[in-house]
């Protein structure tokens, strides 16, 4: 699946963009909006690609031809019609819009070819950027879930938010 519009291209993730996500991932500034810990390693990396590939849609953003980031839906449960979603840019693509028409694409694929009613996801209580991103995408918060991840010597708060197909639909 490739998906394009405008500057945007999603395409599916390759073992090729390996050492570009974990250039993400492992960026210690950026590391602290990631549930998981850095330093992520290559072999961990190429394992978990071949494991997630039978549950998962793992696409690369690219912006005028260059990788951005990636977008991703995990945990896909067709039985109750619903997945997580994910994205991250690398710093270098972020505060252009990017994360916005990238997600805007990707949802209007999903609502529209996959038997997908909600899609929801989890972020740090505190990350401000991305709860503005996800709520001009309509997300709207479902819980809010105290201490739940322990980072860099504290307890941190997550949030837990949502959009289902009609509220996408209406605003499209």
């Amino acid at each position: 699946m490739i998906l394009e519009e405008g500057d945007v291209l999603l395409r599916p993730l390759s073992i090729k963009d390996t050492d570009f996500l974990l250039g993400i991932r492992n960026d210690l500034e950026f590391a602290d909006e990631f549930f998981s810990d850095p330093p992520s390693y290559d072999f961990a990396h190429n394992s978990w690609l071949q494991s997630a590939a039978k549950n998962n849609i793992e696409l690369i953003i690219e912006f005028k031809s260059e990788r951005a980031g990636q977008i991703r839906l995990t945990d896909i449960d067709y039985r109750h019609q619903k997945a997580q979603f994910g994205i991250m840019l690398a710093r270098s693509f972020q505060g252009k819009g990017i994360a916005f028409d990238s997600s805007s694409i990707f949802f209007e694929y999903v609502f529209r070819n996959l038997p997908i009613n909600k899609i929801y996801l989890e972020l740090f209580a505190n990350n401000s950027p991305a709860m503005r991103l996800y709520e001009k995408l309509g997300f709207i918060e479902e819980g809010h879930l105290r201490q739940e991840y322990f980072k860099r010597g504290e307890f941190k708060d997550t949030i837990r938010m949502s959009v289902l197909r009609e509220e996408w639909e209406k605003t499209r």
